[in-house]
């Protein structure tokens, strides 16, 4: 039934209720009203109870069975008494989650692994402390004369009082295997010779022994110029033998 065809006969039941009459209506479902309702669920069929006569059903529009009002009391009592409907709630209440704490006892981090102790090469044993050789003294003060004598020049006088100056600056050398000048020479000889006015200074080493060491200072023209310098009458020579078999030799000096 569609909504149009509907419409006379809610007009009807409405007539009817103004009429005096309260009307409890029902249809039979056709297929194409499953879900929809009026008054009860769709497919009921609600007739006269016991005691309505039939003009009523009579009097209203086809497809409508009329109740009279004292009979609608009756219908309704009837239908609380034999319908009653209980409705039963239960909360069930869910135990609270139970909350399982793991104790775990605290992991202890591995001791870290020893350093391993560094590997110091033993140190090399020092260097044999170097020797004074007196007689490469001895024979450079009788060359350099030779060589003065040669020359046209006098003679120098050794002066052993001062031989410590230069063969502890011969020594110096030889340990620290640096040939240089002895930076105080002349405030050394100055101290130990007041009466001194000029000073000179030759240092040489060689590993071909003394006689190398003199040669090679006669070829240098600056070294050359002081064994022949006439403003020095004094000379005083030290030398040092290194561990290598090197001579160091220190020649001062002063007039």
């Amino acid at each position: 039934m569609s909504r149009t065809d509907r419409l006379p006969l809610l007009a009807i039941l409405l007539a009817t209720v103004l009429a005096g009459g309260l009307a409890i209506a029902t249809e039979d479902a056709p297929s194409d009203r499953e879900g929809q309702i009026l008054a009860a669920n769709a497919g009921d069929v609600v007739t006269s109870p016991p005691g309505v006569t039939g003009d009523a059903s009579r009097s209203a529009a086809p497809g409508l069975t009329l109740v009279e009002p004292g009979a609608v009391a009756r219908l309704a009592a009837a239908v609380v008494a034999t319908t009653t409907t209980t409705t039963t709630t239960t909360t069930t209440t869910a135990p609270p989650p139970t909350t399982t704490v793991a104790s775990t006892a605290p992991t202890q981090a591995p001791a870290p692994a020893p350093a391993p102790t560094p590997t110091t090469a033993p140190a090399p044993p020092p260097a044999p402390a170097p020797t004074t050789d007196g007689s490469c003294a001895a024979n450079f003060a009788s060359w350099m004369n030779s060589y003065r004598s040669s020359n046209g020049v006098g003679p120098l006088t050794t002066d052993g009082g001062i031989a410590y100056i230069p063969t502890n600056w011969s020594k110096s050398m030889a340990t620290n295997q640096n040939l240089a000048h002895n930076p105080d020479y002349i405030g050394q000889i100055r101290s130990a010779r007041p009466e001194s006015r000029s000073w000179g200074e030759n240092v040489g080493y060689s590993s071909g022994g003394a006689r190398r060491v003199f040669d090679n200072m006669v070829a240098s023209s600056g070294h050359r110029a002081a064994i022949l310098n006439d403003g020095y009458s004094r000379a005083a020579t030290g030398c040092a033998v290194d561990s290598q078999g090197k001579v160091w030799v220190t020649v001062d000096f002063w007039g």
